[in-house]
């Protein structure tokens, strides 16, 4: 049911070294448009780094582009914090939110993509996907991205994750939208960059 898929290939030996997946849809009286994404799989030996993140943000400016008057939300459900830092830390309007309360409305939008992605599972009250009885779903592997009492201590956004989605360990996974705008890149852009390089860049005299 996949819309998109993204693939990583090492250049060297031409393998598939990582996957994500997209699912566009709208939702009824809603002239929206949703990306979701599925689990993104990427080789241990290229954790870091930002090819992935690089071409999801080209795919969601050409979606802004054919549609610039329409609303555009990355709709993401995590299982690790490293997934709520993605949207967390690369968007300025997301929910839920460690600060802010989440609007009736948002809550609306993320309850009918709950709905529409994962209706058996879906729990309204916790903003969770739930599988409680399913010992075999799939999750996060013992040791990768653990939650230790240091890390709960040092970043709010983390803290805020274990309670909103207190058994990601078993697999939960809390449903996330995001609404992404043309200036989310320009700030990306100007933060990838260090000071000298942006004085370096306005006052260079090649062309």
């Amino acid at each position: 049911e996949k819309s998109f898929v993204f693939l990583i290939i090492e250049t060297q030996t031409n393998k598939v070294v990582g996957f994500s997946t997209v699912k566009e849809f709208s939702l009824p009286d809603n002239k929206a448009k949703f990306i979701f994404s599925g689990d993104t799989i990427v080789s241990q030996k290229y954790w870091g780094k930002n090819s992935l993140g690089y071409e999801f943000s080209k795919y969601l400016l050409a979606q802004k582009l054919k549609s610039p008057f329409k609303k555009i939300y990355w709709n993401l459900i995590s299982k690790g914090y490293k997934t709520y830092l993605l949207l967390s830390n690369n968007f300025n309007e997301y929910y839920p939110h460690p600060h802010r309360k989440t609007p009736i409305e948002k809550q609306k939008l993320i309850d009918q993509c709950g709905r529409y992605l994962y209706a058996k599972n879906y729990n309204e009250s916790s903003g969770c996907i739930e599988f409680p009885n399913k010992r075999k779903k799939d999750c996060l592997k013992s040791g990768v991205c653990e939650i230790t009492p240091s890390l709960l201590k040092k970043n709010k956004k983390v803290a805020f994750f274990q309670a909103a989605n207190p058994n990601w360990r078993r697999g939960d996974e809390l449903v996330c939208i995001g609404e992404f705008t043309l200036d989310l890149l320009i700030k990306r852009f100007f933060k990838s960059i260090s000071k000298k390089q942006y004085f370096k860049l306005l006052f260079s005299k090649e062309v």
